[in-house]
């Protein structure tokens, strides 16, 4: 324990500069806070943009000083002094991993602590929740930056360093423009990713440090990149799609029946004329039969074409996200098509089939709230107050977002308008307005500050519940909040048939026919209607005669 505190101390006089440029950054963070909550813009545009940059500038003050101390008793090489001495090399770590505690941790800490005092939000019953913020900072940041410490002698080689690291997610990152469908496939390997980015740092930093074999811990490294690159590339596999979005079963059937609607197509006048590289079709698909206690999100999708010279065409997997509530009646699924693929056939008969990936959720545990004033609470403890603009809701919560959930409230009406007059816009549909977050809870968000601030902003779709349109909210608004909790992922294929794909290229304005009649809304068995407050229901059929 003296050698490690010697060296604590040894790095303290050294490295004191560093250490203070630290402290200076994370009070300047501190004291802006609060700024922040109330959202209050600075005069200056510069100090805008410095406070913006506050997270960041506190990373790389961290690494900085981290790397340097790291650095002091350099691992590369054999003519370090401290070779002569009496260090072993685990007491080395230890006393780098306490100069990480008391002048990054530890101030953070404390800083956390006072933001959760003047937020008021209960600071004993979070400190568990920070500990474990604190433990992955730990990995993720010092952990790192320990490894590039190791594994170079000078600041020098250490920017070097991280232009390579650079460099590699450049490389993985052009995978993304070779293979497209890798947004979408990346995710069925998001808990593999994840831990190898977890412990690389981890392994490479105590590597070096038990063995100082730079080579090899700078070949761990580099193994961890290539496996990275190997998982993105073996996610964009049929099997491995098949396998992560399997077919309805039994057990997990497809929650709803969507049935493709050859009647409604967009309506075209002669002469017009569409730009660019690429063309947005939209097709119309009726669901019916969805579960009074289920939310659908649709978060995939893929188009597959028989064109007429005998080849086939696919879009591969793209994200597309649609959230489907009971009630709903309607879902248009988009797709990107490129014109050389779509003028020569843009008029012609092709055949085509329609895949979707399916999320579906379970409704549970609902409950009424109501703003008081512009005022909303939660039972988790989270803070809302109506946005100045009256068309979002600030929220806050503590270490982390309240996990997934619905809200339906009856908005527009007769006392809470929007500002584009009746008369200008599309009629809206018989469903209320929402707002759906299928933010899992996966513990504490890894964030510098405890106070998480989020939005609530509530859509209600129009009468062809192909577009929607943000709403406003209005003091002492009644809501429905509703749990949502994850079941299971199944996907659906529908063929087509023979379809002209002109006929579903959108129009600007938007002309889709028939058009489809405003219809009343009677009460039904489903939660969207059955469980809003009665005021709501009764505002729902003034607005719906």
């Amino acid at each position: 324990m003296k050698i490690i505190l010697h060296i604590f101390e040894k790095d303290v006089r050294h490295h004191w500069p560093e250490i203070l440029v630290c402290l200076v950054v994370l009070a300047i963070f501190a004291w802006d806070q609060p700024r922040q909550w109330e959202g209050h813009a600075p005069a200056s545009r510069i100090l805008s943009a410095f406070l913006s940059a506050l997270p960041f500038i506190l990373v790389v003050a961290w690494i900085f000083l981290l790397v340097r101390v790291v650095q002091g008793e350099s691992l590369v090489g054999d003519r370090q002094f401290w070779t002569t001495r009496p260090y072993e090399r685990s007491k080395l770590f230890a006393a780098k991993v306490l100069t990480a505690i008391v002048f990054v941790h530890l101030p953070l800490f404390i800083v956390q602590l006072i933001l959760l005092k003047l937020a008021f939000f209960p600071v004993l019953a979070s400190i568990p929740g920070l500990l474990f913020v604190h433990l992955m900072l730990f990995v993720c940041l010092a952990m790192y930056a320990f490894a590039l410490g190791s594994v170079t002698s000078s600041i020098g080689k250490a920017m070097l360093g991280v232009l390579a690291v650079f460099l590699a997610a450049i490389g993985v990152g052009s995978l993304l423009a070779i293979f497209p469908g890798l947004d979408f496939t990346s995710d069925f390997f998001s808990g593999q990713l994840g831990l190898i980015l977890l412990v690389t740092g981890t392994v490479v930093a105590l590597t070096q440090y038990i063995f100082r074999k730079t080579f090899l811990s700078i070949s761990l490294a580099g193994v961890a990149v290539l496996l990275i690159a190997a998982l993105l590339l073996l996610s964009t596999s049929s099997k491995i799609i098949e396998n992560n979005l399997p077919l309805p079963t039994p057990q997990h059937p497809l929650p709803a029946r969507f049935l493709f609607d050859h009647e409604t197509t967009f309506g075209h006048e002669p002469g017009q004329k569409y730009y660019g590289n690429s063309v947005f079709l939209e097709f119309p698909f009726l669901i019916q039969d969805l579960p009074d206690n289920a939310v659908v999100q649709i978060h995939g999708v893929k188009l597959d074409l028989d064109l007429p010279t005998g080849e086939r065409w696919s879009s591969g997997w793209k994200g597309d996200y649609d959230d489907i509530e009971t009630g709903r009646t309607r879902s248009w699924i988009t797709f990107d098509v490129k014109r050389s693929i779509f003028d020569p056939i843009r008029n012609r008969n092709v055949k085509a089939r329609v895949s979707f990936a399916v999320n579906v959720y379970r409704v549970e545990n609902s409950s009424a709230l109501s703003f008081q004033g512009d005022k909303l609470h939660f039972a988790d403890g989270s803070r809302c107050t109506i946005d100045v603009s009256g068309m979002k809701v600030k929220c806050f919560s503590s270490l982390k977002e309240p996990s997934g959930f619905v809200i339906y409230t009856d908005l527009p009406n007769s006392d809470c308008q929007p500002a584009v007059p009746e008369e200008t816009r599309e009629p809206w549909a018989s469903l209320p307005a929402t707002y759906t977050s299928f933010h899992e809870d996966s513990g504490p968000d890894l964030s510098f500050s405890p106070i998480r601030q989020f939005q609530l902003t509530f859509s209600r779709r129009h009468v062809y519940e192909d577009l929607k349109a943000a709403v406003p909210v209005c003091p002492n608004t009644r809501l429905l909040v509703a749990t949502t909790k994850f079941q299971y992922t199944t996907r659906a294929e529908i063929d087509l048939g023979d379809v002209k794909l002109a006929n579903y290229l959108p129009t600007y304005p938007r002309k889709i026919v028939p058009p489809i009649d405003r219809r009343s809304h009677e009460p039904s068995s489903t939660l969207s209607f059955n469980l809003l407050p009665r005021p709501l229901l009764e505002m729902r059929r003034r607005l719906n005669p």
